[in-house]
């Protein structure tokens, strides 16, 4: 059973709660809520299975090796180029098997800046209970402790209540203090930055409604293909094939335009959603214990939103010592469903378990083209690589849906030692302001796709901004926030503002 209830939401929370949910675990802030309260958790499928799926498969993408002689002129450098394929692959598989293993809860802002804020006390509580370990196990024991060794246990005991009293006096963080917060960071945006994000909202929904009209076609055209008669004409089925690819094309380009669309997205908001760090936040609390939080003026604008809730199953008193147990609890408030449904929702900060939706799906897809893979080699009558090996060597891999694009993106780059072997061959002029701004930005885009496009496409403003006679300070300070910063997209905003304003 599950009860529809409907949350009066400030506009801005909401939002910063649909890109955490959606960064975390590639959901809605109303679907974790129903996973939450029905307590299946944001991870569906069942842990083990997957578990040993990978189990299974992680020795098999050791051996997706070519297995022929490596002679050719390049063999060295194609070598490394496979090798590192793999070890990005592998550590993709790693890191999902790791965060399977641990737990799936999920923790919230609040926790983790109150675990900053106590964190020193209870270390200090730690170490003064080490300090006694000895004298406490003689107790235990029932030895006799000398009159020094008792005023120790004493003096510590004191030194712990003082510490367990100074945790009591702590500020609390609350999701009323963290909207003041986010206020604080947002509320004086500009409309500039206002009119970008609502246009990078409408051109995600823009390639939404692209994919959800063009998969239909994409299903019909793959239908009509399945049903061709066997004597029809090649031309007819060439055709369709031809539809076929150009469709999956076109998906496959909405799916990249919508992650940047995200992402830059994601770059702008975030230098104000620095402002809600957990260390921020804790920092901001000790300086200010005593602000009226809840007081502060806001430029609210209240959303109401519908979340489906699972019903709570009822409590049956079976035993007299049952319904004195369920009178004791009734005596403490307990949480309405729309607080209940306010805390599951807001202010996501971290899962402890990788989002493995469809990961068993693809793990059996991979699996499927591992067999291929070996039922191909085993057919291959030559001895040494040659294009045709190595051209279907990259086929299998952009087929395989495990494999992150990082991976399929080093068959294509050169190793590092290429790049230090040209670089001790050739003597470069100094570097002007335009090479060093765009080696700082590939570097930080490294081998993301989305990134190195942004790059590409936004070469004129990159030209622009190293032409600034202040360029020098401009380029320490787009250091500087490059590193507190996750994607290298996070530049773009501001060497456009600092050419505007220019």
């Amino acid at each position: 059973m599950a009860n529809m209830i409907k949350l009066k939401v400030d506009a801005a929370v909401y939002e910063y709660s649909s890109i955490m949910w959606e960064e975390l675990a590639g959901q809605t802030p109303e679907s974790a809520v129903y996973c939450l309260s029905s307590g299946k958790g944001i991870i569906d499928k069942a842990d083990d299975v997957v578990l040993n799926q990978l189990q299974e498969f992680l020795p098999r993408v050791d051996r997706f090796v070519p297995r022929v002689r490596l002679d050719c002129e390049d063999g060295n450098i194609y070598s490394t180029q496979c090798r590192t394929l793999i070890a990005r692959w592998r550590r993709k598989l790693v890191n999902v098997r790791t965060a399977l293993l641990r737990s799936g809860k999920v923790i919230y802002l609040t926790d983790a800046v109150n675990h900053i804020l106590a964190k020193p006390y209870n270390d200090e509580i730690a170490r003064l209970r080490s300090s006694i370990v000895s004298e406490l196990a003689m107790v235990k024991e029932g030895m006799e402790l000398t009159e020094d060794q008792q005023q120790k246990i004493e003096e510590v005991n004191q030194k712990i209540d003082e510490q367990r009293q100074k945790l009591r006096e702590l500020p609390r963080c609350t999701n009323v203090i963290l909207t003041s917060m986010l206020h604080e960071a947002i509320d004086d945006m500009s409309e500039e930055k206002r009119r970008e994000l609502d246009n990078l909202v409408k051109m995600r929904n823009d390639c939404l409604n692209d994919q959800h009209t063009t998969n239909p076609k994409l299903n019909d055209v793959k239908a009509q293909l399945r049903n061709l008669r066997n004597d029809a004409p090649e031309d007819e089925r060439n055709k369709l094939q031809g539809e076929v690819k150009e469709l999956e094309k076109k998906l496959q380009n909405l799916a990249a335009q919508f992650e940047q669309y995200r992402q830059q997205r994601m770059g702008i908001l975030q230098e104000y959603y620095d402002q809600l760090k957990p260390e921020v936040v804790a920092k901001s609390l000790k300086e200010a214990p005593a602000s009226f939080w809840e007081c502060f003026n806001l430029k609210q604008t209240m959303l109401e939103v519908s979340v489906k809730m699972a019903s709570v199953p009822k409590t049956i008193k079976s035993k007299e010592g049952d319904a004195k147990t369920e009178t004791s609890k009734r005596k403490r408030k307990q949480p309405t469903q729309v607080e209940h449904a306010e805390a599951l929702m807001l202010f996501p900060y971290g899962i402890g378990s990788a989002d493995t939706s469809n990961f068993s799906a693809q793990l059996d897809h991979d699996n499927q083209r591992m067999n291929e893979y070996d039922e191909w080699t085993e057919k291959f009558t030559g001895k040494s690589i040659t294009q045709e090996y190595r051209d279907k060597y990259a086929e299998f891999c952009r087929e395989f849906q495990t494999i992150p694009e990082s991976a399929l993106a080093s068959l294509s780059q050169e190793p590092p030692f290429v790049q230090q072997q040209r670089k001790a061959a050739d003597t470069k002029p100094a570097a002007t302001n335009y090479d060093k701004l765009l080696e700082l930005l590939r570097k930080k885009a490294g081998t993301d796709a989305t990134g190195c496009n942004a790059i590409d496409q936004n070469d004129a403003l990159l030209m622009k901004f190293s032409k600034l006679p202040d360029f020098e300070e401009r380029f320490i300070n787009l250091q500087k926030n490059l590193d507190e910063s996750r994607y290298v997209t996070a530049a773009f905003s501001i060497m456009r503002e600092a050419v505007n304003n220019h």
